[in-house]
């Protein structure tokens, strides 16, 4: 039920995305729901913690760039 939610919050977050980009996104997450929902974890954290939203965000991604990379490579 959770990834039902988190997958509609991350269409909504994505809605200006180009149609194949965006499906390229919600495949990863289908495939990766695990790591999706630890990103979440730790912006979550960061932001109890006082961070600003796009430094949390920026912070995170940042520290699994390579996983991304490798999860949404073609």
């Amino acid at each position: 039920m959770m990834n039902f939610f988190i997958k509609q919050m991350l269409a909504k977050q994505l809605a200006n995305m180009p149609a194949d980009q965006k499906a390229k996104v919600m495949k990863a997450f289908d495939d990766n729901p695990d790591f999706f929902k630890n990103l979440i974890a730790e912006i979550s954290e960061r932001l109890k913690k006082g961070e600003p939203q796009q430094a949390a965000i920026m912070g995170v991604l940042t520290t699994h760039k390579a996983e991304l990379e490798r999860i949404l490579k073609p």
